[in-house]
């Protein structure tokens, strides 16, 4: 019975957190791709990009090539706000510097996906990464969801 209440609670949760619009990010992963491999037959063709439902957010929405940060969520990512962003924080390798990266989430709805690709696409992609945090956000600046590098939460020494 004990657990049956644990199970009814989690339920309230989850419905409730749904209607929050909450996004939970489950998982990142990173990738680079190349122009032709984000290039469909049909824009060879002459059509535009075809991005077969996928969410692509890029620094430079001109290019297509370089580093992505490939983020799962628990759900699609329409249910984020529509005046929300994603924010980005990355820190450099060559002088551990942070830098911060904040993309509107307009683009990604209407997306029924729950997977965002978020594309360093500009002078970073060829930048070695140290640490990165990734968080949803919405018109006030409020973290929704996060997620981050094992290597973001070390202590300064």
């Amino acid at each position: 019975m004990f657990t049956l209440g644990k199970i009814a609670l989690s339920a309230a949760f989850v419905a409730v957190a749904a209607q929050l619009g909450a996004v939970t990010i489950e998982k990142v992963g990173t990738r680079n791709f190349s122009e032709e491999d984000l290039t469909s037959l049909r824009e060879y063709l002459g059509a535009g990009e075809q991005t077969g439902g996928r969410c692509y957010l890029r620094t430079d929405p001109s290019q297509k090539a370089g580093r992505y940060f490939i983020v799962d969520t628990d759900e699609p990512l329409s249910s984020l706000p529509a005046d929300g962003k994603v924010v980005l924080e990355l820190v450099m390798a060559k002088d551990g510097q942070a830098t911060t990266i904040e993309l509107a989430l307009a683009d990604s709805i209407g997306t029924k996906g729950q997977v965002l690709y978020l594309g360093l696409t500009d002078k970073l992609r060829d930048e070695d990464i140290l640490a990165w945090r990734i968080s949803f956000r919405d018109a006030s600046n409020k973290v929704l969801s996060q997620s981050h590098s094992f290597l973001w939460e070390m202590p300064e020494e």
